[in-house]
């Protein structure tokens, strides 16, 4: 699903439960806190109101962005990226080599520890 099918289906999710610009009210407030299991007094719903229609503000400045300049970078949704053939691909995050970088540190791992027992650390038993 391109992005540009996510706006229209999220704006007219909103537009269906009759929400204006994607702008919420205290009884929407109300509503998301029942859904996320979270109490909030009435006297701190001004102030979450406040903070959640900042923050749907910043995603319409985000979807005013410009990003068909952009070339060889596709939009992800998820670890299992949707090519354009409709194939099912997984995204991999690129590799680096596994080099050591430090090594041979136990002397300053172990100058920490409460109790050592030559080159390795002593604790408690705890089964007999």
């Amino acid at each position: 699903m391109n992005r540009d099918m996510r706006t229209v289906m999220v704006r007219c999710f909103w537009e269906e439960q009759g929400f204006d610009q994607m702008a919420l009210d205290t009884g929407v407030v109300r509503r998301i806190a029942r859904l996320a299991r979270i109490h909030v007094d009435e006297a701190d719903l001004g102030a979450l109101q406040g903070e959640l229609n900042a923050i749907l503000g910043w995603v319409d400045q985000l979807e005013a962005v410009d990003v068909s300049a952009v070339d060889g970078i596709a939009p992800m949704t998820g670890p299992a990226d949707i090519q354009a053939d409709g194939e099912t691909s997984l995204a991999v995050a690129p590799m680096r080599d596994d080099v050591v970088t430090e090594g041979d540190l136990s002397d300053k791992v172990l100058a920490n520890a409460p109790d050592r027992a030559g080159p390795f650390f002593a604790v408690p038993k705890v089964v007999e």
